[in-house]
């Protein structure tokens, strides 16, 4: 019998084997991030519902102090007494598994305003709403300012 040289290599069961142990690593890895990644969009959402009950707030805060408010209160008076907000619960959003069910737990909005007279003419004010929640046993805040006059 002739042996005949072989010109041409070929990966050997042991190479094939090493890649796919490399590549099903790389999976898993990129897989492992997939939950944070929706965690944080998770996050931004309420970050945004913060901001626009904050932003809700801050007008009816703003209706106070320009005396446009539906009960008639006086132009800016008092701004140690400013209207209580509406409560708004916090969305959870969808639970990481794509189940739709809402994700557990349960929390509101809290808000905390503070109204401070600028200037010697008492028509203005430089007005901040805190608002505060807690999810997942975690506190988060969110500030808004805004600067207000009982000018027209």
């Amino acid at each position: 019998m002739k042996s005949t040289k072989r010109s041409q290599r070929a990966f050997s069961i042991i190479e094939s084997m090493i890649a796919v142990v490399i590549l099903g690593m790389g999976i898993v890895a990129m897989l492992g991030i997939l939950p944070l990644s929706f965690s944080d969009t998770n996050m931004d959402s309420q970050h945004v519902q913060a901001l626009s009950a904050g932003q809700a707030y801050m007008d009816q805060i703003r209706y106070y102090i320009k005396g446009d408010a539906p009960t008639g209160s006086p132009a800016g008076y008092p701004v140690s007494v400013l209207p209580t907000p509406k409560p708004v619960a916090v969305d959870m959003g969808e639970t990481i598994f794509g189940t739709g069910q809402a994700a557990n737990g349960t929390s509101n909005f809290t808000f905390v305003p503070s109204c401070t007279a600028v200037g010697a003419s008492a028509l203005e004010f430089d007005c901040t709403v805190t608002v505060s929640w807690t999810t997942k046993n975690m506190a988060h805040s969110l500030k808004i300012e805004s600067y207000v006059t009982t000018e027209t």
